[in-house]
């Protein structure tokens, strides 16, 4: 099954232990054959740390051009690091890391999986194309998901 995954990227040291378990878990009891993220910080990037250590390919869907320009230093030496893990690479056609980039780059993971991970607090997206986005595209689109709720630690599959 190819799952692509959509979520917060900042995240308490709490709730991130409890996320990286609950993805692993879903990585170790579903059948999980690739995976495909934008490689943003937090989710994205604990998410293709879980793929490498079951040494299940995924891919990179990069929004836009100078995307590594939305890095700190640090946070872009692990993407880079990441990217170059990566399986394959595929880079949208935006110029520049918007919006509207993100928005493109969370439908083309939804459209291009079987199943949408969303780890995700419920609450309506902070930027354009965050995770609330990315899941209502989900929703319309009739895409499984299986939701990690940040909100009340629970997990659950929808649809």
């Amino acid at each position: 099954m190819k799952v692509g995954v959509s979520g917060h990227q900042d995240l308490p040291p709490q709730t991130r232990t409890w996320v990286e378990q609950a993805m692993a878990l879903f990585v170790e009891t579903h059948k999980v054959t690739e995976g495909l993220t934008a490689l943003a910080i937090g989710t994205d990037q604990m998410f293709a740390g879980i793929l490498l250590g079951h040494l299940i390919p995924y891919v990179a869907i990069v929004p836009s051009a100078r995307y590594d320009s939305t890095f700190s230093p640090a946070d872009a030496v692990q993407y880079r690091l990441l990217l170059g893990k990566a399986h394959g690479t595929i880079t949208l056609k935006h110029a520049a890391p918007t919006g509207d980039a993100f928005l493109d780059a969370g439908r083309f993971i939804v459209d291009n999986a079987d199943l949408l991970l969303a780890v995700w607090d419920g609450k309506p997206a902070q930027g354009k194309g965050g995770t609330a986005d990315i899941v209502l595209y989900a929703q319309e689109t009739a895409k499984p998901i299986f939701h990690i709720d940040t909100e009340h630690f629970t997990t659950r599959e929808i649809g």
